[in-house]
């Protein structure tokens, strides 16, 4: 074999492999804690880095993620509410809650439950979550106005009639076999 030749079959296996790889991580969907944990969830994002992403940037925000007590854990699922969108803004629902072990029993302390408007500047990178920002809309009588505001016609339905009990129980449940033994 000549050395163009080669180097065409190297790349050809590099490429192959480099494909392989990307299929296998697309498929998988992330509850994250606030160890680093993951576990799989069956959310349709246009990759799991994303969504690992966005759940560790969650995790990162106290208006999502805080401690009412010093040896609580955090977990943070989201679901994604518009899957053919592909670029940000991406439209979730999150839900972050805030999880100690006692006798052996998982109690949950506090949580939240809301959608949001994530946003990350649309270039390759590896997710810093300093550059991600979100929207996401305020309690009471406000509510429903800033939903209309903040998401486009197609979310806003699926937002008015979400049930978010399938991400909580997610994260209950990761929350639960993160934490035993603990």
């Amino acid at each position: 074999m000549n050395k163009k030749t080669v180097i065409s079959l190297i790349v050809l296996v590099v490429l192959a492999a480099g494909a392989t790889i990307a299929y296998q991580l697309v498929g998988r969907k992330e509850v994250v804690n606030n160890e680093g944990r993951t576990a799989d969830l069956n959310n349709d994002f246009p990759n799991s880095q994303i969504e690992g992403a966005i759940t560790k940037y969650l995790l990162s925000q106290n208006q999502f993620s805080w401690k009412t007590t010093e040896d609580s854990h955090n977990f943070c699922g989201i679901e994604n509410l518009d899957p053919e969108k592909e670029l940000f803004p991406i439209y979730v629902w999150a839900y972050c809650g805030e999880y100690i072990t006692q006798d052996n029993d998982l109690i949950n302390l506090s949580g939240y439950s809301v959608p949001a408007e994530i946003n990350y500047p649309n270039e390759l990178s590896f997710y810093d979550t300093n550059r991600f920002s979100f929207r996401s809309p305020r309690d009471g009588s406000f509510y429903t106005d800033d939903v209309i505001n903040i998401f486009p016609e197609n979310v806003q339905q699926k937002i008015f009639n979400f049930n978010a009990q399938k991400l909580i129980d997610k994260v209950n449940s990761e929350a639960t076999e993160s934490l035993k033994g603990i």
